[in-house]
């Protein structure tokens, strides 16, 4: 976990081992009293608020000896997620680690070839059409392609979603229901975020 303005405090709690939870999920160790301190996600929340800052946190490890990479992940976490998810406070590095491995990329103008060509196909008809389909097929496939998950975050109706997923198939020429496609896509996603907030190289 890594925030700035605070390294006394860091350095105090590097002296004991801490779990950080999400929800009711229990990291192992906790429950058999292995994990001395515990931080719930919500208390992080209103640290986060209350302090003004924001918090970077690593991937689990128990292993001293791996410290600088795990700092490596939170510092990394922290950067992003305070340029892809502006309005939020607390980055763990699991959910940035495919925007790393995309920020590493050393040609930007290469890496956006990548995308599928749907990406592209429904931006421009969203332009040309007042349309949200780009939008739509985003939180379809990050809802894990199930549609009534996907309708309720975009707020239309489920039957509104399937008439949306069937005009993405036909305009972005694409197979929805194959995965290999379909990571393609997540991945094409990834891509223009990190492109719409970073210089061209």
């Amino acid at each position: 976990m890594l925030y700035s303005g605070y390294e006394e405090q860091i350095k105090d709690g590097l002296r004991l081992p801490m779990c950080i939870l999400g929800g009711k999920a229990l990291p192992e160790g906790a429950e058999t009293g292995r994990c001395p301190a515990v931080v719930r996600r919500e208390e992080l929340e209103e640290f986060c608020a209350a302090e003004d800052v924001r918090l970077g946190i690593s991937n689990r490890f128990t292993d001293v000896s791996v410290f600088g990479g795990h700092y490596y992940q939170a510092d990394t976490a922290l950067h992003l997620g305070s340029r892809l998810r502006t309005g939020e406070r607390i980055f763990e590095y699991r959910r940035f680690q495919l925007y790393d491995l995309l920020e590493n990329f050393g040609d930007r103008q290469r890496l956006r070839s990548f995308r599928h060509d749907a990406v592209e196909l429904l931006r421009r008809y969203d332009r040309e059409n007042d349309a949200a389909l780009y939008e739509t097929l985003r939180v379809y496939l990050d809802s894990g392609r199930s549609i009534k998950p996907a309708a309720e975050r975009m707020f239309i109706h489920r039957n509104s979603m399937v008439y949306r997923l069937g005009k993405i198939a036909d305009i972005g020429r694409v197979d929805l229901g194959d995965p290999e496609t379909c990571l393609l896509l997540q991945l094409s996603f990834r891509i223009d975020d990190i492109s719409r907030t970073t210089k061209n190289k």
